[in-house]
This record gives structure tokens, C-alpha cells and sequence, in this order.
């Protein structure tokens, strides 16, 4: 169930604090993990001390990675800066629905730093791409779309795997470096054609972030009457532009080729999160789903968020950067 184990046991006592009737089993590892008697807890703390370390208990995300090398981040200061930001989403979100808010103000207050507050801890592994001014280039359109459905706006943001990082460390399962899929990567590419001026990148749009960041997870959002089904729709066209690129990279062979992927796409309507995958059939794209993923009315849905997101981004950092090793290095030479 999405919400088992999604609770940190760290900070059990300042969660369960407002919440006495907590189910049990949805803190991770509550029954192997015995509590520390003699820990800090911040309601224990006074005077000076509760003031000089409320700026270590709760840095802003950025700083996240940082303050996991200081000697004096524990287990449960880390616990308690991300539920300090989930409390935080949590207000920021019931304010943009009560204000009727754009789609764009919930992308900038809520979305996105719910998103690099999932992916903080993959900062050097993972991109994550605001994709709203990302357009499907013409070539990549499918067949029978005409220009009403791509028209504006197609999707909100985009998870890949990150070649560029500065890190440049191995891939965990192929144990080759980013260095040398990212030159694969800019070798298949010089080997097609350029779109008249453009310059054409991995995915379906020259969008320039995402020129050599395969797609791994889609994103896209919708607020008061914007319908669900246009979001699905969107998000459908989005995958199939991107099978079609991959078909003219000689990646893939629709029928006659190597199936790609299963990707997983995702749709928000204000609080709600729901989770589809497309699936490659062959002869067509399959969308399966929704499932409902969580909810950023309350801290128990975002923190279910917080798990699936977690979860999505360890299969990009494994099973689709592997896929990316091989289908990028593979015939190149």
C-alpha cells in the first residue's frame, strides 16, 4: 500500500505529535528500528540552543546535500528539515487552491519545489527541467494531431538521467562513465540530419535543456476546469512524438524494432497526483493507469509523493540509464 513506510521513524514522536490516530506500519522501518532515547528532539531544545540550531534543522533544500556530509547532521535532523518543507507545501498548496491560482503560480510554489525536494538527494544523477516552453519540433508529430492539440502549452516538467553532471561517475549498472555515454550520445547524433536550422537533440523538441537529456518521466499539470482528459491527451501525444524520434534515431523500429521502455507519466489536478505508464506495444502505445499517488492537502499525501517520486527516480538512476548505455553506445562506431 502507498501509504505504508512512508513516514520517517527519526522524528516519529513530532509527527505522531498532531496526529495521535496514525495508522500503524506507515513509518519506514517502525519494526526494526528502536528509537533513540538520548536524541535531540527540537521540543527539547531551549534558549540559545533551540535558536542557534533551528538554521541546521531546517536549511533550505539546495543545502540538503550539503548538510548531509556535516558532522552534525544526523538521521534525524535530515527527518526533520524535510518535514519542516512538506509542512510548509503543505500550507502553500491549500493557499493556491483557496486563491484560485494559476497553473503557473502552482508550478512555481508548489510543483517544483516538491519535486527538488524529492530529488534531493539525486541532484548529481537526476535533471529535472521546467518543459513548459518545450515544443515538439513538426517532424515529430503524430499523424492525425492537428494543430489545435499541440497548440501552446504540452507538458510542465521532465525527470532524465544526467550525463553532464560535473561528477561525470560511473552508471551503477553498466559501469561506464557519463563522460562516454554523453559523447555516444552527441556521436549518434551528429550522424542524422539537422531539422533545417535546428539542430535536433535526444528527444522530440530543441527545447536546448533537454538536446541530450533522454526522457525518462513526464510531467504535466492542470488546475481548475482544465480538463483531465486534455492532460492525458497531452501526455499521450507528448510519448508518442517522443517513440517517433526514437524510431528516427534507429533506436527503435515500431513493429520491426526493439520495444522501448515502459514510461512512466504523470498528471496533477491541483492536490491530486496520478500515475500512468506507456507502455510500447508494438504496433501501438499503451496508456495504463491512473493510479493515485498522493495529495498535497495533506502531509501524509505529500509524503506518499515524496516515496513514489524516490522510487521513479532510483529506476531512472538504474533500469532506464541502463537502457539508455545500450541503446546509445550500441552501433555507433
Amino acid at each position: 500500500m502507498l501509504s505504508q513506510g512512508v513516514f520517517p521513524t527519526e522524528i516519529r514522536d513530532e509527527i505522531e505529535r498532531p496526529n495521535r490516530k496514525m495508522a500503524p506500519g506507515i513509518f519506514r522501518g517502525a519494526e526494526h528500528r528502536a528509537r533513540d532515547s538520548g536524541q535531540e528532539r527540537l521540543g527539547e531544545r531551549s534558549g540559545q540552543d533551540a535558536a542557534h540550531d533551528v538554521f541546521i534543522d531546517f536549511p533550505a533544500v539546495w543545502a540538503l546535500p550539503r548538510a548531509v556530509s556535516h558532522s552534525s547532521t544526523t538521521p534525524a535532523r535530515l527527518a526533520r528539515a524535510e518535514f519542516h518543507h512538506v509542512r510548509n507545501l503543505e500550507v502553500d498548496a491549500r493557499k493556491c487552491l483557496a486563491l484560485h491560482r494559476s497553473e503557473a503560480s502552482w508550478n512555481c510554489n508548489v510543483h517544483k519545489p516538491l519535486l527538488d525536494l524529492a530529488l534531493w538527494k539525486y541532484c548529481d544523477s537526476i535533471a529535472l527541467e521546467n518543459a513548459t516552453s518545450a515544443r515538439i519540433l513538426p517532424a515529430f508529430i503524430p499523424a492525425l494531431v492537428t494543430g489545435e492539440a499541440i497548440r501552446g502549452k504540452m507538458v510542465d516538467f521532465v525527470l532524465s538521467p544526467n550525463f553532464t553532471a560535473a561528477g561525470r561517475t560511473a552508471s551503477q549498472s553498466s559501469h561506464i562513465s557519463n563522460a562516454t555515454i554523453d559523447a555516444a550520445i552527441l556521436k549518434r547524433l551528429a550522424m542524422q540530419p539537422s531539422a533545417g536550422s535546428r539542430n535536433l537533440g535526444v528527444n522530440h523538441t530543441d527545447y536546448p535543456p533537454l538536446l541530450r537529456a533522454p526522457t525518462a518521466v513526464t510531467i504535466a499539470t492542470m488546475i481548475g476546469s482544465g480538463s483531465l482528459e486534455d492532460g492525458r491527451v497531452r501526455l499521450g501525444i507528448w510519448t508518442a512524438a517522443w517513440h517517433i524520434r526514437m524510431a528516427a534515431l534507429g533506436i527503435s523500429g515500431w513493429e520491426d524494432g526493439p520495444l522501448l521502455p515502459t514510461l512512466p507519466l504523470i498528471l496533477t489536478h491541483e492536490h491530486q497526483w496520478s500515475l500512468y505508464f506507456a507502455v510500447d506495444r508494438g504496433h501501438k502505445i499503451e496508456i495504463l493507469g491512473g493510479i493515485q499517488i498522493g495529495t498535497t492537502s495533506t502531509t501524509q499525501g505529500i509524503y506518499q509523493l515524496l516515496a513514489v517520486l524516490r522510487l521513479l527516480a532510483d529506476w531512472i538512476e538504474t533500469e532506464f540509464k541502463e537502457w539508455v548505455v545500450t541503446a546509445f553506445t550500441e552501433d555507433t562506431s
